[in-house]
């Protein structure tokens, strides 16, 4: 089990939260993208766990995207480690789903317990530390193009957050205008594909965020969702 571990440049934000880093797969080479828990067909035949415990500590928060070519809904059953809250689900043509967590002592990495089916996954995870609550979220879904996170108002937002899934095109996606990338992420399991990117603004200055669309030069069906956290 590999996971690429991108660091936070660290210092507080203006608002005072901090990005700490985050976590994506990197499948060595062995193009092994498939979903699921030892002996069902996991990544490197290991269990999926995705790999928080090594950067989060207590109370921070972390935004979880998973992405897949396989299946046209928004959830996956995680079977064990820390419980998730999804948010904003959206069925589309791109396996996809953004979920979120405050983590909190004794809590382990969490991994799905269905595999079946999902391939061509990509996952990022991303940490950040002085966020208080989780306050709304929208999402929206189209055909082509990159994913375009919508329009969002929140009064008392401090992190504004963008995910973007996308089905059938390996890319990197890049950042928004105001915002910096968390971490991408790409997967191809034997032509399955689909892309994830997060990226996020920590400001106190903005009561509506329209992120505008990830860079990356793809184009397929694709979902996009905004959240703001205080």
């Amino acid at each position: 089990m590999l996971w690429h571990k991108i660091q936070g440049a660290g210092g507080v934000g203006a608002a005072g939260i901090t990005f700490v880093g985050a976590v994506t797969y990197d499948d060595g080479g062995t193009g092994q993208r498939y979903f699921g828990i030892a002996g069902s067909n996991g990544w490197s035949n290991n269990p999926d766990y995705v790999d928080i415990e090594s950067i989060a500590q207590n109370g921070d928060l972390v935004v979880l995207a998973v992405s897949s070519d396989n299946g046209t809904d928004s959830s996956w059953t995680w079977g064990t480690g820390a419980t998730f809250t999804n948010i904003c689900a959206l069925d589309a043509s791109v396996r996809n789903q953004t979920l979120y967590r405050f983590w909190q002592t004794g809590d382990t990495n969490p991994a799905p317990d269905n595999a079946s089916g999902y391939t061509g996954i990509s996952v990022v995870a991303a940490v950040f530390r002085g966020v208080n609550s989780y306050l709304s979220c929208d999402s929206f879904d189209d055909i082509s193009g990159m994913p375009d996170p919508p329009s969002l108002t929140q009064s008392g937002t401090k992190l504004w957050v963008a995910v973007g899934h996308l089905d059938d095109d390996e890319v990197t996606m890049t950042a928004q205008t105001n915002f910096t990338m968390a971490g991408a992420d790409s997967g191809n399991q034997s032509g399955n594909i689909s892309s994830t990117g997060i990226s996020y603004w920590i400001t106190d200055a903005q009561t509506t965020v329209d992120p505008a669309a990830f860079g990356g030069g793809g184009s397929d069906v694709w979902v996009a969702r905004t959240i703001a956290f205080d």
